[in-house]
């Protein structure tokens, strides 16, 4: 178990989603990349880390963004379970095929 932590303190508001998501991004990622002495993992100290430039656009985008996020994640979701749901009635419709329960005109 790992106990060294880093504080990162934003002079800047932030949305809340977006602070994990600014660093795993690829302008986030390219950065530490560029700075890190990589064995297994990345691996950055603190002052390399005070270096990284995190882009935030003013709070009234960011909660533009997010909300678009958010509704295209309900997109995702729903198509999801659309999916799941074809996925379902079609392997009882190939069951019944095999079974003989069902014929291929009937499809």
């Amino acid at each position: 178990m790992y106990l060294d932590q880093i504080v990162i303190c934003l002079t800047r508001p932030i949305q809340p989603p977006q602070k994990t998501a600014r660093l795993i991004s690829n302008v986030g990622r390219q950065q530490v990349n560029s700075l890190s002495r990589q064995i297994m993992q990345n691996n950055i100290n603190s002052q390399e880390l005070r270096s990284l430039f995190l882009p935030l656009p003013p709070i009234g985008i960011q909660r533009k963004i997010m909300r678009h996020v958010e509704e295209k994640r309900q997109v995702i979701t729903s198509k999801q379970y659309e999916a799941d749901f074809i996925k379902q009635e079609t392997l009882k419709k190939i069951e019944k095929l095999i079974l003989g329960t069902l014929s291929v005109e009937e499809i």
